[in-house]
């Protein structure tokens, strides 16, 4: 007569005590529109979402020249301080843009040098969980 089977021990469940539980998402009708997200010009036309509607003044280098108005040889170095020009980006499209400013730092993560990828991963991070926490978020 052939063996009875026999059931296959559980394995002990693993301890988990160390590893933080992924923070549940809100209930959709307990979550609240995403912060404010401004749109910034630069004073040569580029253009990048921030989350400061007042960024700092920073110094753009301008060719400088000799009296004569030819090319300086590297004796002289100047710089004009412009400031970006930002609008708050309207409710209705703060959303999209809150999801491209997602994609800006994933992209800055993944291709970043290996000393600022922790920092841009931590970004990156930060910026899902206001997307998945807020009106945004699906």
């Amino acid at each position: 007569r052939p063996p009875e089977p026999v059931a296959a021990a559980t394995p002990a469940p693993v301890a988990t005590a160390d590893v933080p539980a992924p923070a549940a998402t809100p209930p959709i009708a307990d979550r609240l529109p995403p912060p404010p997200i401004f749109q910034c010009n630069t004073y040569d036309h580029d253009s990048y979402l921030s989350e400061n509607a007042t960024p700092e003044p920073r110094c753009v280098r301008l060719d400088v020249t000799d009296v004569d108005g030819t090319g300086n040889a590297g004796e002289g170095v100047a710089c004009q301080m412009v400031t970006d020009q930002c609008q708050r980006v309207p409710d209705g499209a703060a959303c999209d843009a809150w999801t491209r400013r997602g994609r800006e730092t994933e992209a800055a993560w993944k291709f970043s040098a290996a000393d600022s990828a922790p920092a841009n991963q931590r970004e990156y991070e930060r910026v899902q969980k206001i997307l998945r926490d807020s009106t945004c978020g699906r």
